[in-house]
């Protein structure tokens, strides 16, 4: 195999159903997030076209960016024998295969995978090809021959007259597990298209003449079934209008004899745990290391363990690897990279372990071989890490992720402000977002040092790279002038008829791009134009989340008069004051209390901002929420109230544990039995288990 077909993606298929992916910048398409189509053909190993379930058709992107994700395979024939879904009893399981990573040999299908079935706090590995586990089994030697594609598959070909059928070569580059997040932790969305309930009428592959009545006569979709056994979910059951019945293809060889008119729900599923397609290993760079590389490690360690199996496995002496930089040294035949170290030792990866190092050189940073790291500066350039998998995990505790940061992944921004806990607020893409600083890369412009005298020039060259991004979309502007705090835009754009002023980019509205940066002059011109105060974005999060995210207080207080609530809750149930205990913000806190928010709502865990306060072991926050009253006395989810959550997370202030046990005796008074947790423990209990030190000073009731 040469080295250009290395760097391909491998073909998932004609016939797979799929959604819209990462880099989706193709508007409603679709028919909207969440609608369903089908693979028609590939054009290239870079490109893919798609027949959307309303009867759209399109050629979409499949390497270096990504527009499609992969819904259901089972119809490209895709099977894996001697498997077995250990909940339905599918044997074997066709399409994608779902592994638990945390249980001995568990399988589920992709319908109870998305249906909730086995432990939602368990990883699973997702299997996308028949025998690609093998790379990642430890039973398996090292160099054990995968098994053999699936041989025969149809590729079709548009042609602008006709269709005609030849055989693309199949592009061998095979794709190993990929482990997942927990589903419990995972969004989930509805997918819509032609399934049961639906109506549709003849679609782009209609051969079948008057079946359905003539054209455009309608039917109803009874039941998705399999158009024969080599290719199941590939057809659907219709009655037509007219009473005649019958099978069509939807998926079958990348056939679509139908497209819908009024589509249904075919099921949530995990939007972000189905593959893209093209996507190998979860990496979006795939195959982009070279001799000579610099490489780090930033997967937690079980992560690193659990793909190291099959590619030289893990050693304790590999330890050093987690926390120093090495240098790519070589490329196997399994294309597994060898990486030596500056201790002398070299280790064998498996390459979704590793990500490029970024060497930033400047008149006073240098990041090179030893690891070393700069400091940031308001005022530098910096780079959003490009691998949407990692800038979700390293996000969350930092200002989480939001699917309207997808444009941003890759792109060059400016740090406007540094947050206390080094949290980095950046401005980039014509908006401003919170970035863990671990997410982004400073770099600096050919030619240019990185310093403060620089700065003017650094601004340029951001307008420049901003003004290249003008959409044309009247709502997009008005987000963005709002994100930028542009006043003076903001007042033209209002001025105009066409424009929404609770219209959206990426998600948000205007009122939630100026709350968040703090633009409290935007806000007031937005409330006079009747802003929706209450808009929620994707995750339900309302301009006060946003308010309180940023560390704005000054934002709270004209949401507060402009009578926004204060106690809205997001998709999690956490509150604005959930929010501003988590980020750390003590003057959000105090301004949220001081306007009479309650102090003790629990989110989805359970947890009051009590609760998060210890979590983040803020004595200063837990001084302000106990003066504002807040009880002590509820329990999360895993049965803890404050006392117990205290112990169990060795919070060390003495004063601040004495308070909370006199306010938790006073509102546990009159009760015949002290609060326990479900493990059944009293407080000083639970210290007993994992703190010792301070159980000897929180003596049981």
């Amino acid at each position: 195999m040469t080295t250009g077909r290395n760097n391909r993606v491998m073909m998932e298929g004609v016939g797979a159903r799929v959604i819209r992916g990462p880099d989706w910048k193709w508007g409603k398409q679709d028919g909207g997030e969440g609608h369903v189509g089908t693979v028609r053909s590939f054009e290239s190993p870079e490109e893919v076209v798609v027949v959307w379930d309303n009867g759209t058709a399109a050629n979409y992107r499949c390497s270096g960016a990504y527009d499609v994700r992969i819904f259901d395979s089972a119809p490209t024939g895709i099977k894996h024998d001697g498997t077995m879904c250990d909940t339905c009893r599918q044997q074997p399981i066709i399409g994608i295969r779902w592994k638990c990573a945390e249980c001995t040999n568990y399988d589920l299908c992709t319908t109870c995978y998305h249906g909730d079935k086995h432990h939602l706090r368990h990883r699973f590995y997702r299997i996308t090809t028949p025998g690609s586990e093998r790379l990642v089994c430890a039973s398996t030697p090292r160099h054990a021959t995968p098994a053999p594609p699936p041989t025969g598959i149809l590729w079709r070909r548009q042609a602008p007259d006709m269709i005609r059928e030849h055989r693309l070569e199949h592009v061998t580059l095979w794709r190993g597990p990929v482990l997942l997040e927990s589903r419990r932790k995972s969004k989930k969305i509805t997918a819509r298209g032609i399934f049961t309930g639906g109506r549709v009428v003849r679609g782009v592959d209609w051969q079948w003449e008057d079946q359905d009545g003539g054209n455009g006569r309608r039917g109803k979709v009874t039941e998705i079934q399999d158009w024969s056994a080599a290719s199941p979910h590939s057809a659907a059951y219709v009655l037509w209008d007219n009473g005649a019945k019958n099978l069509y293809r939807v998926g079958f060889e990348g056939m679509s004899d139908l497209k819908c008119v009024q589509d249904a729900k075919g099921g949530s599923f995990y939007r972000d745990h189905c593959p893209v397609l093209g996507e190998q290993n979860g990496n979006r760079n795939p195959g982009g290391l070279q001799i000579g590389d610099l490489v780090n490690i930033d997967l937690d360690l079980e992560i690193v363990q659990s793909l190291q199996h099959g590619h030289g496995g893990w050693t304790d002496g590999m330890f050093e690897t987690l926390t120093t930089t090495g240098t790519v040294c070589g490329i196997d035949e399994d294309h597994d990279i060898v990486v030596q170290y500056p201790s002398g030792n070299r280790w064998t990866f498996n390459p979704a372990v590793l990500t490029k190092a970024n060497v930033v050189r400047s008149g006073e940073v240098a990041a090179g071989a030893e690891g070393g790291s700069c400091q940031f500066l308001v005022g530098d350039l910096v780079q959003i890490c490009y691998d949407i998998d990692r800038i979700k995990l390293l996000q969350r505790g930092h200002g989480e992720w939001a699917e309207a940061m997808l444009p941003t992944l890759g792109k060059v921004g400016r740090v406007q402000q540094i947050y206390s806990d080094s949290d980095l607020k950046v401005e980039v893409c014509g908006t401003s977002w919170t970035y863990n600083p671990a997410a982004v890369t400073k770099v600096a412009p050919s030619g240019s040092a990185v310093t403060n005298a620089s700065g003017e020039r650094l601004s340029q060259l951001l307008k420049k790279l901003f003004e290249t991004q003008e959409s044309g979309d009247i709502n997009e502007e008005l987000v963005k002038a709002a994100a930028n705090g542009d006043l003076a835009k903001v007042e033209d754009i209002l001025m105009r008829p066409d424009v929404d002023v609770n219209g959206q980019c990426a998600g948000h509205t205007a009122m939630q791009a100026a709350s968040q940066n703090g633009h409290v002059d935007v806000l007031k011109l937005l409330l006079k134009h009747n802003v929706d105060l209450e808009a929620e974005d994707k995750d339900g999060d309302r301009a006060v989340h946003h308010a309180a995210f940023g560390d704005e207080g000054s934002v709270i207080e004209v949401l507060q008069r402009g009578g926004a609530d204060l106690n809205a809750r997001n998709k999690r149930r956490q509150t604005p004051l959930h929010i501003a205990v988590n980020k750390g913000h003590l003057q959000v806190v105090k301004t949220l209390l001081d306007f009479g928010c309650h102090p003790s709502l629990q989110d989805s865990e359970g947890d009051t901002p009590l609760h998060d306060a210890i979590s983040k072991k803020r004595d200063d926050m837990l001084s302000v929420l106990l003066e504002a009253s807040a009880d002590v006395t509820i329990t999360n989810n895993n049965g803890f109230n404050a006392l117990h959550h205290a112990a169990l997370r060795g919070n060390p202030s003495w004063w601040h544990t004495r308070r909370l046990r006199d306010k938790c005796r006073r509102g546990l008074k009159g009760r015949s039995e002290p609060t326990r947790s479900q493990l059944g423990k009293a407080p000083a209990q639970s210290v007993a288990c994992l703190q010792p030190p301070m159980a000897k000073r929180l003596p049981d009731r």
